[in-house]
């Protein structure tokens, strides 16, 4: 009853939802049924079955919260059933974590991927609780979710395996590496798979959106290694425009929208199968600058050495609007830090993350807690480093699953975690210290306001 009402005041808070720009472009394709693979085919697909029930955003708001409520609820109630009720309290109120309540009343792909994913994970976990085996009826419908969440992010596919795995293999639990070999199996298999649900399925026309990190990838290379060659002869531009528009926030500067435009639109000269090879190429005559470009996206995607606010960076400007833009005052660092504390840094659930899943290794992987909270801290962990990799722009909502996963995962462990602390061995020693010197030098980035890592 108490996630039923936590539900229902999440609807009535934020029913009908409210639009962004992804949700606008994915309704339109919606209604018409000509999709594209710029957004996920398959969201777009789903909101068109439920058009004809309730329009506008409605009917997404309401799948994607009440997959939400249903996969808290049933951990919870699993944890109720261990005798664990302290615990399953626990579980349903972080159903309502300040980060999800700040992005679930929106139509986000990553909001429907965590909510599906957890709905899985749920069902699947309590199930075992009861009966040791899912009932064919519940593994059919968590197929469906867990296919749903994969096919709803392009990066999803690093977060899958361990997700499939924990679903599909029940009291049969590999070794550490073999459990690895089939995470990237699985990984390396859900790409084309996805290819082929996205366009030979659901007819998904190529938008061009790998488009995005290659140019992405061009820039930052350019910026980083001062050879401006490969991006001069795929976009036409010079060092003028790189400098003016490249940052490591994000790539929208080029973009279709962005204030540096022409860049976008001088990749039309190029055929996709062209363009790739450039993009390789300068990545292999660059890797230094390839490494020091990516690496410094994924700590401003992480918010981890970053300024307060940083984002204030990251849109071009003229001189006279660098003065006031720039401007580092009490407040705004006093709002920062409240609005984006460090509990919402997703560099610190990166570290949690970590620093659990080593204490996890040498735990009896009989129980399905264990078990699961380890899956779960590895598909969050990869999920969030898959950024340093394919990762485009900076945003809170990137790292939605990894923040969900992760809570998941302390929750349903804590007996173990809380005796391992107890133990303080080097593990909890190097954790503890990891998460102290993380949060401190994140601080440090905010309250000085340094911007060299940008």
């Amino acid at each position: 009853m108490t996630a039923l009402a936590l539900c229902v005041v999440n609807i009535t808070v934020f029913y009908p939802g409210t639009w962004n720009n992804d949700s606008v472009s994915q309704y339109a394709e919606a209604q018409s049924g000509r999709y594209t693979d710029w957004h996920p085919p398959i969201m777009a697909y789903v909101w068109s079955l439920l058009l004809p029930m309730i329009d506008g955003t409605g009917g997404m708001l309401l799948l994607q919260l009440v997959l939400h409520w249903l996969g808290f609820w049933a951990v919870s109630d699993a944890l109720a059933r261990q005798g664990r009720s302290r615990a399953a309290w626990w579980m349903l109120f972080a159903g309502a974590f300040p980060l999800f309540i700040i992005f679930n009343g929106d139509t986000w792909k990553d909001v429907q991927m965590a909510s599906a994913w957890i709905s899985a994970f749920g069902l699947t976990y309590r199930e075992r609780t009861i009966r040791n085996a899912s009932r064919y009826r519940v593994a059919l419908l968590v197929g469906l979710l867990a296919i749903y969440g994969v096919l709803l992010r392009t990066n999803a596919v690093f977060a899958f395996g361990p997700l499939l795995l924990y679903l599909t293999l029940g009291a049969k639990r590999p070794r550490a590496a073999p459990l690895l070999a089939a995470v990237l199996g699985i990984t390396l298999a859900a790409i084309p798979l996805s290819a082929i649900v996205n366009r030979g399925i659901l007819s998904a026309t190529d938008s061009g959106s790998i488009r995005s990190l290659q140019l992405f990838d061009l820039a930052g290379i350019a910026y980083r290694s001062g050879d401006i060659s490969t991006f001069f002869a795929v976009t036409g531009l010079g060092n003028q425009t790189l400098e003016r528009c490249y940052t490591s926030y994000w790539w929208d500067g080029f973009s279709q929208w962005g204030t540096c435009r022409e860049a976008w639109q001088g990749l039309d000269q190029h055929s996709n199968r062209s363009l790739t090879r450039l993009w390789l190429e300068s990545i292999l005559e660059h890797p230094g600058a390839y490494l020091n470009h990516r690496l410094r996206h994924l700590n401003s995607s992480l918010l981890f050495l970053v300024p307060a606010k940083h984002y204030r960076y990251a849109e071009p400007k003229t001189a006279s609007e660098y003065a006031e833009s720039e401007r580092t005052t009490l407040r705004l660092i006093i709002g920062d830090v409240i609005t984006k504390n460090f509990l919402l840094w997703p560099v610190v659930w990166l570290i949690a993350g970590i620093a659990a899943l080593g204490l996890l290794v040498g735990a009896d992987g009989r129980s399905d807690s264990v078990w699961g909270a380890r899956l779960l801290l590895l598909s969050a962990i990869l999920y969030s480093m898959g950024y340093g990799v394919v990762g485009v722009a900076t945003g809170l909502r990137y790292h939605y699953w990894s923040v969900m996963a992760c809570l998941t995962a302390l929750i349903i462990s804590a007996p173990l975690l809380l005796q391992r602390l107890q133990q303080r061995d080097a593990i909890v020693v190097s954790g503890v210290c990891a998460l102290g010197i993380t949060v401190a030098a994140g601080h440090m980035f905010r309250i000085a306001d340094l911007q060299s890592l940008l």
